[in-house]
């Protein structure tokens, strides 16, 4: 195609004919015809070419007896080369191509229609001219040479096959038109017309509703009834066609012509569908803090002690959330819960805080913890815990897309590495009970780590929130920014505040566990043992029956409240523990150990089975502060006396404040001492430190907690 008069051009503003080029004051301007509504205007020749050469221009050609599907067939058809058609179409092109350019040189001007002989058919003499002849050797030939055997070739077919090139000049068009060939359509037009408008007008309505209990947004049965309405409509506009609506599977033929994204939408629910089709980095750079977080967790290369009775208890998890635009840690978790959906959920949890309790805990750090919020876009490592329901469920009441990062690619989280770097370069390596790296090859007894470890779990979050605020996130900028990760948050959140929940103690409610088929009946709710009840029970129990199987989601966390779901009112009902001295500052994990611990000591799974199994682990593990007990058993103990950062930041008094720290024998710990005016504050001190161990004792019965 030619950029010449009567071309027509494809702008982004329209399609437009080339009539006359012509000058005007010394510049070429084209007289271009608006093919939509026929008004003529200028149009620059270098701002033509300049258009065309930035691909914002489509050089086309405008054929009278082309319907709008030819022309947008012929259009997709151009827009494939050559060599990603299929092998057949490859074949069938180079087949004619090579029979247009022979014929056209074997033959002499004015001798194709020459009779060179008379043949009889069908009892009649018919002429053979010299492009017949032509034409079948050829087609012969080129059917040796490109498919391996003879092929036919009639001057008719030539001519045709000339007819198509001679259109647009472009080889594509000889690949054929073999998609009309088959059945015809058994749907009236008018039919397949309608069923597409109601699936689009449902699937683009399924972008704004709810997805209620994991159920389709939208599914064939209220599409096909909307169908037979849509039809009725056009039976009253045509009486004179019989319009009548196609068996289920042709629903789903044109339901699988629209895009998998609108139709995941509609199975899934808009947020799990935007994670479905999430793309690597998700747009590059964020544009403002909280924008991207990244999360990671990692075993401190540091061992703690117990900060009344001296023992090791192990090393402790660290978890973080990185916001990528400020380096700033939004939230973090440190305790003894190995990796999975607790660890996932407090890190969450803390990340969405406006962190209070700073202010209140810690006077003497010098700056705030500004980072908080609920992140708009989230990547998780590629573990089993990320990949599980957990996740799925918080992102999508939290309505925020996620990510997970590539199996052994580090790198692409590399905001959080450097984090994790960072902490153990400028903090976690001058501390004592720091393990060594094995590659200075050290004997373990020149350099014991639980045999040095003299910082206990308080004191190492006394000391982790000095060194957050007042060294990493005020004066450490990273990654050549010469703004500390503070400055880099104020900015941030001058172009986009950040959010939080609508009301703090929905956060419990976020982060809990959903779990199906529980019993409610005249003595509440069951879960583990634990009943619960409230009002809003009570009414759901008169509403719907007084014994059923309810959904209840809980804080693992927090034992003394459950959330149980009502289906009519899609809403989740408060209820409280009819035990609340024994569930008061409860977690699961503990609540099941004295369970198990209970039904070895006495065979009994109630109440005061439980307290007396309570009371029976805290004897155990306040006998056994002198063992040389190894740092697996430790960090069960750890654990069972529920030590991290969710139990430490779910006591905090009305005021801020941390509550008073006992052992299991009751003893208080020591208070951390004040700074005084003009000092920096320093590290408090955990009493007389780590004891001498006596020797592991023999248990002659399996009561132990070293043997649960």
């Amino acid at each position: 195609m030619e950029l010449g008069p009567g071309a027509v051009v494809r702008f982004e503003d329209g399609t437009y004919e080339l009539v006359v080029e012509h000058d005007v004051d010394g510049v070429s301007h084209w007289q271009a015809k608006s093919l939509a509504t026929g008004i003529v205007m200028p149009r620059r020749s270098d701002e033509v070419r300049r258009a065309y050469d930035q691909g914002e221009a489509t050089l086309d050609s405008r054929l009278e007896p082309e319907t709008e599907e030819e022309r947008r067939r012929r259009r997709r058809n151009h827009g494939v080369p050559l060599s990603d058609m299929p092998k057949p179409a490859q074949m069938r092109i180079r087949y004619r191509k090579g029979v247009i350019r022979e014929v056209q040189r074997r033959i002499a001007p004015g001798s194709a229609h020459a009779v060179v002989a008379w043949v009889e058919r069908k009892g009649k003499m018919r002429p053979i001219t010299a492009l017949d002849r032509i034409c079948a050797e050829v087609g012969s030939e080129q059917g040796i040479e490109v498919y391996g055997t003879p092929k036919p070739c009639s001057a008719a077919s030539y001519y045709r096959w000339l007819s198509i090139l001679g259109e647009h000049e472009d080889q594509r068009d000889l690949r054929g038109d073999f998609d009309k060939r088959g059945r015809t359509p058994q749907v009236d037009p008018l039919v397949t017309a309608a069923i597409k408008r109601v699936m689009a007008r449902l699937l683009e309505a399924s972008k704004y509703r709810r997805q209620v209990g994991g159920k389709a947004v939208l599914t064939m049965r209220e599409i096909m009834d909307a169908s037979l309405k849509e039809v009725k409509v056009e039976r009253l506009r045509h009486p004179e066609r019989p319009l009548k609506l196609p068996d289920r599977s042709t629903f789903y033929v044109y339901y699988n012509q629209f895009p998998a994204q609108l139709r995941n939408i509609a199975k899934y629910g808009a947020t799990r569908a935007r994670s479905m089709h999430r793309g690597p980095g998700e747009g590059g750079a964020p544009e403002a803090a909280l924008s991207h977080l990244q999360f990671d967790e990692t075993r401190l290369p540091l061992f703690v002690v117990h900060d009344t009775l001296g023992i090791p208890l192990g090393r402790p998890w660290l978890a973080i959330l990185v916001d990528v635009y400020s380096n700033c840690i939004v939230g973090f978790y440190i305790g003894f819960e190995p990796p999975g959906d607790l660890v996932l959920s407090a890190t969450m949890r803390h990340g969405c805080l406006m962190k209070s309790y700073v202010a209140e805990k810690y006077p003497d750090i010098r700056n705030p913890y500004l980072a908080g919020g609920v992140g708009r876009f989230y990547t998780f490592d590629n573990s089993l815990q990320a990949h599980g329901d957990s996740i799925l469920q918080i992102t999508s009441d939290l309505d925020v897309p996620y990510d997970f990062t590539p199996p052994r690619c580090p790198w692409v989280k590399g905001e959080v590495e450097g984090a994790f770097a960072v902490a153990n370069q400028t903090f976690l390596q001058e501390m004592p009970g720091y393990v060594l790296s094995r590659e200075l090859k050290l004997d373990k007894h020149d350099y014991d780590p639980t045999a040095n470890a003299v910082i206990g779990l308080r004191h190492l979050l006394w000391l982790w929130h000095h060194w957050l605020l007042d060294v990493y996130h005020a004066n450490a900028p990273r990654n050549g920014m010469r703004m500390s990760p503070n400055e880099r948050w104020l900015e941030g959140t001058r172009r986009v505040k950040p959010a939080f929940i609508e009301r703090g103690m929905d956060l419990d409610f976020l982060f809990g566990i959903v779990r199906e088929g529980r019993r409610l009946d005249n003595r509440g709710v069951v879960y583990e043992g634990l009943y619960y009840y409230s009002d809003g029970v009570d009414i759901l129990r008169r509403r719907r029956g007084a014994k059923l199987l309810v959904k209840v989601k809980v804080n693992p966390l927090n034992l003394s409240k459950v959330h149980v779901w009502d289906p009519d009112e899609e809403i989740w009902i408060p209820a409280y523990a009819r035990d609340l001295a024994y569930t008061e500052d409860l977690d699961l994990h503990r609540h099941t150990l004295q369970r198990r611990h209970s039904d070895r000591l006495s065979g009994r799974d109630d109440l005061e089975g439980w307290i007396e199994s309570q009371a029976h682990l805290q004897s155990l593990i306040a006998s056994s502060a002198g063992d040389a007990l190894g740092t697996g058993i430790q960090s069960k103990i750890a654990r069972a006396m529920g030590l991290g950062t969710p139990r430490v930041f779910a006591t905090l008094d009305h005021d801020g404040r941390l509550p008073v720290l006992v052992d299991p024998t009751g003893r208080p710990a020591l208070p951390p001492p004040a700074a005084e005016p003009g000092r920096p504050a320093s590290p408090p001190a955990i009493g007389a430190g780590p004891t001498r161990r006596r020797e592991i004792p023999v248990f002659r019965s399996n009561k132990s907690l070293g043997q649960s």
